[in-house]
């Protein structure tokens, strides 16, 4: 954290942000420096932050930036039981970040959830990645959702589910078809 506040002091940064730190390390930086964001993994599969990091945030009126949003790649709709990753793809390893969304009869059961939030999105005319982006953004403590693309229609419909007004109700609609069986 000296290093924030010699950048700070040198007029080389306004403002600093951590990554992937939780509530324990959080704490620690804040008596150091005035952290203002928190960059953390966060989607439909992996919702780990809101066990406590983002009530800390709220808390600290500190932002998330969240990444993954779409569960690296598993809620773009694109990816099927036939998918097959590269040797030199970090896919491979069946992991994300310590979740196993990848893996076995968890990577099964997740396309399935991916059909049925397809078919949810479908029902509001958007799509499932529309959806799962809108979802992320749609949590009050999310600032910014970092989305990949490789297209520029891709561009287009994540600006599309960034307009989607999300009420509460729906995005625990939307949590209930993920976590059922």
């Amino acid at each position: 954290m000296d290093t924030f506040t010699c950048f700070k002091t040198a007029g080389k940064i306004i403002q600093g942000g951590v990554s992937n730190f939780d509530v324990g390390q959080m704490t620690e930086c804040l008596k150091h420096f005035p952290i203002v964001t928190n960059q953390v993994g966060y989607h439909l599969f992996d919702n780990r932050p809101e066990e406590e990091v983002a009530d800390f945030c709220l808390e600290n009126d500190m932002g998330v930036m969240a990444y993954g949003p779409m569960a690296h790649g598993l809620l773009t709709g694109t990816t099927t039981v036939d998918t097959k990753f590269e040797d030199d793809d970090w896919h491979r390893s069946l992991q994300a970040f310590g979740q196993p969304i990848f893996e076995g009869e968890h990577f099964l059961r997740n396309l399935e959830r991916v059909d049925r939030l397809r078919s949810s999105a479908s029902d509001k005319g958007y799509t499932v990645a529309q959806l799962a982006l809108a979802w992320v953004i749609a949590n009050l403590v999310v600032s910014v959702a970092l989305a990949g693309t490789r297209r520029a229609s891709e561009i287009e419909q994540n600006v599309e589910a960034a307009n989607w007004d999300m009420p509460e109700d729906e995005r625990e609609l939307v949590r209930s078809i993920v976590t059922e069986n």
